[in-house]
């Protein structure tokens, strides 16, 4: 059970950019309410005994030496780490493919170690897998859990087991053999007074191979939720939760053409866009993927325009007339972004 000198664990989604180079921006939000709380090197522990130790900028919110840790463990984009704080000066890191499930960790350790690797066991960590929730891509009662998580646990996985929530609290939850699906979750929001559990940005499912899944909450600042009771009786749990900022584009015939003079936002995310300038730049990812997009606004800021970039992105991605595309905010930033296709055809 979270208690008042509970540190909040973080999530990073990767990118490309991210893979490249030494530095890796955590969440502004933990290095500014938390980060007195941690010391300026840190050591970062993998599952497979793997561990390094890197920089923790404070006033810059990142780690600086990462670099090794992509190159090891083979990480190009579209993955996530988990950050977990177990001292002042060591994190605890899991590793989320591109499935959406923790990754079959390779047996090596660091070129700094003399040891050799360490045999990877679900307990007492358990395994994890997550869910990315937006308005394409949410969820009710029911979670499909990634086929490779399927494939470590289906055989073991108990018919009835036990959500849990980092306050202690628990529910009853069912998996159903013949479709692979687990079932129950609708009693979290409605324990937290929320219309349903979409208001997140991430959900983590971490399994103790008996009879338990911890669920693990993460809002728009990529931080865990935690859920204190006086917060959610009082009715207040919504306004303490920052969803992701983001904005959608639904394909037009006209955008399909071969010179496309532009793609028009909507003036309902004008909350949004309001944070651009008269010409911007911003950075489009998915998975191993990359597009620099260029924005615009009329002289009387009334309409923002997508111009350059749309079309090579329109054409890696395969949109079609009626397409959806959700750009969703990385890093707090509105500049970089994570785009979702929500197709038309279902």
């Amino acid at each position: 059970m979270a208690s008042s000198l509970y540190v909040p664990q973080f999530v990073k989604h990767l990118d490309c950019i991210d893979c490249s180079v030494d530095e890796m921006p955590i969440p502004s939000s933990f290095s500014s309410r938390f980060g007195h709380r941690v010391t300026d090197s840190v050591k970062l522990k993998f599952r497979n005994g793997y561990k390094i130790r890197v920089t923790f900028d404070r006033d810059g919110s990142e780690f600086l030496g990462m670099h090794d840790v992509f190159v090891d463990f083979g990480l190009f984009g579209g993955e996530v780490l988990i950050f977990q704080l177990c001292r002042r000066d060591c994190f605890k890191v899991y590793i989320i493919g591109v499935d959406c499930c923790e990754i079959e960790y390779p047996a090596i350790v660091h070129s700094a170690q003399k040891c050799t690797p360490e045999t990877v066991c679900v307990r007492p960590d358990g395994w994890r897998f997550v869910k990315h929730l937006n308005l394409a891509n949410g969820f009710g009662d029911a979670v499909v859990p990634p086929q490779s998580f399927l494939g470590k646990f289906a055989a073991t996985l108990p018919t009835r087991f036990k959500y849990f929530l980092n306050n202690g609290a628990e529910f009853r939850g069912h998996y159903n053999r013949q479709d692979g699906i687990l079932t129950g979750l609708s009693s979290i929001p409605e324990y937290l007074r929320l219309e349903d559990l979409n208001f997140f940005d991430l959900v983590v499912f971490s399994f103790d191979n008996l009879k338990e899944f911890d669920v693990t909450c993460f809002d728009g600042r990529n931080v865990e939720l935690v859920f204190h009771t006086y917060t959610i009786h009082s009715g207040a749990m919504l306004q303490s939760i920052r969803p992701p900022s983001f904005f959608a584009v639904v394909v037009q015939p006209f955008h399909m053409l071969e010179y496309c003079h532009g793609v028009d936002i909507s003036a309902e995310y004008r909350t949004h866009t309001d944070w651009w300038g008269k010409r911007e730049e911003i950075s489009i990812f998915r998975g191993r993927r990359c597009w620099e997009l260029e924005i615009r606004k009329r002289a009387d800021n009334k309409r923002t325009t997508i111009h350059d970039g749309w079309i090579q992105m329109r054409d890696d991605l395969q949109l079609e007339v009626g397409d959806t595309c959700w750009f969703k905010w990385k890093d707090e930033s509105y500049h970089r972004f994570t785009v979702v296709v929500e197709k038309a055809s279902g």
